[in-house]
């Protein structure tokens, strides 16, 4: 399974959230694993970015600050007015 890790933000060319919304716009994978910090990357904001997207989101792990998350394309299709 893919897996990226967005754990650092290190500027505009490498955006966390940027890199997240391109690798679910473009729709490659049917699950993939994200490594991140809940400060980079806010689990209720991920959630809506991934349902927007037509991705369901489940925490696999968390310790501390560090969430390790599973996405998986959905079955249903948002609305594509939200």
């Amino acid at each position: 399974m893919h897996e990226l890790d967005l754990s650092r933000s290190t500027g505009c060319n490498e955006n966390p959230v940027a890199l997240l919304l391109k690798v679910l716009d473009e729709g490659a994978y049917e699950e993939f694993i994200v490594i991140t910090k809940k400060t980079i990357l806010p689990l209720g904001l991920t959630k809506i970015i991934a349902s927007r997207r037509g991705y369901t989101v489940e925490v696999l792990r968390e310790a501390g600050d560090e969430i390790k998350l599973k996405f998986k394309k959905s079955t249903y299709t948002p609305p594509s007015n939200l």
